[in-house]
């Protein structure tokens, strides 16, 4: 390979004019905030409600009317 050969590869490093960069930055920050905001508001609705309380009533069984009828060890 000649040194002529090589002189040809160069990075073109001129800023593209076709696409704007200022647009796609606020875009991907506009997509980045919303999808942040939807995590929180299900965050939010999802731990921050208190949970549904069953209540009942108790009942003291002692002493018991039950006998025991055979006690057997061994």
């Amino acid at each position: 390979m000649t040194t002529a050969d090589l002189s040809k590869l160069r990075i073109d490093r001129a800023p593209a004019a076709d696409r704007p960069r200022g647009r796609r930055r606020w875009l991907r920050n506009a997509v980045l905030a919303a999808t942040a905001l939807a995590a929180a508001a299900f965050a939010a609705s999802r731990y921050a409600a208190s949970p549904a309380v069953e209540t009942a009533t108790v009942a003291s069984v002692y002493p018991s009317l039950n006998y025991t009828l055979l006690n057997a060890t061994g």
